[in-house]
């Protein structure tokens, strides 16, 4: 049961650190629209 928790938590980390490095390229005027 850990194991399960283990690998989602690394899933939703990984997905956290890759919506960072998109918004790093955009700036906040351009998400804005």
């Amino acid at each position: 049961m850990h194991k399960v928790i283990l690998d989602w938590t690394a899933s939703v980390i990984e997905l956290f650190a890759r919506l960072q490095s998109h918004h790093q390229h955009y700036t906040p005027a351009q998400s804005l629209g």
